[in-house]
């Protein structure tokens, strides 16, 4: 008798205990990563991950190039110049494919700096003789001002789903079939960053001078 009466002792206690558990919501975020899909107007405004720029919000407009975070416990905002910034609260939505559809709303009290003009001077104009009439230009001399040349890049990465970075600002994510022809590079100097969680980071420094065209074959290490 006084077994079964310890027993059901011990058994009301680890009821009441099991009901009385709690375990915090973010722990199954860090076990479940989210997508989100940033549907912004203007789409050109600045998408801030944590406090530091990751892009614009244009660049994360699809499916295949939406922001991947490994949970929901992330600071994004959205801001640009004019416009009243927004912090978008990831608790908000229960699905783990997040589209956040927003129009950000100007900042009646935003004033824009109007740069100083340069002070005129009023000069007589100089007429000037036969000899100091200057030729015309070829044609076409006007066409060749301002112009360069793109240089196309073409990235082999694996494995799928990593970040690309360039000069440290968010550029998008490598598709299944691992393979982009779509970046195209003005002649400078860059630095290349291929990111993904589990994997070790890669990072090369390209210079860009009058390559028609270069090749990356990159694949991580774990």
């Amino acid at each position: 008798m006084k077994k079964t009466f310890y027993l059901l002792i011990l058994l009301l206690v680890f009821v009441f205990s099991a009901c009385t558990l709690h375990i915090p919501y973010d722990s199954y975020e860090n076990y479940s990563s989210v997508r989100v899909v940033l549907h912004i107007e203007p789409d050109d405004a600045e998408v801030l991950l944590n406090g530091r720029l990751i892009g614009e919000a244009f660049e994360f407009s699809t499916p295949d190039s939406a922001l991947r975070l490994s949970s929901r416990k992330n600071d994004l905002i959205i801001k640009k110049g004019g416009y009243i910034e927004e912090l978008i609260n990831l608790y908000d939505y229960s699905s783990r494919n997040i589209t956040v559809r927003l129009a950000l709303r100007k900042d009646k009290g935003f004033v824009r700096e109007i740069p100083k003009e340069k002070e005129r001077v009023s000069l007589q104009p100089i007429p000037k003789t036969v000899k100091e009439i200057e030729p015309p230009e070829k044609p076409g001399a006007e066409e060749k001002i301002g112009k360069f040349k793109l240089i196309k890049i073409i990235l082999e990465i694996e494995p799928e789903e990593s970040s690309i970075y360039l000069n440290g600002k968010f550029w998008g994510i490598s598709p299944k079939r691992g393979k982009i022809e779509n970046l195209r590079l003005k002649p400078g100097k860059y630095t290349l960053q291929i990111v993904k969680p589990g994997y070790k980071e890669y990072r090369k420094e390209m210079v860009l001078t009058d390559q028609k065209e270069i090749r990356l074959s990159i694949k991580l290490i774990k």
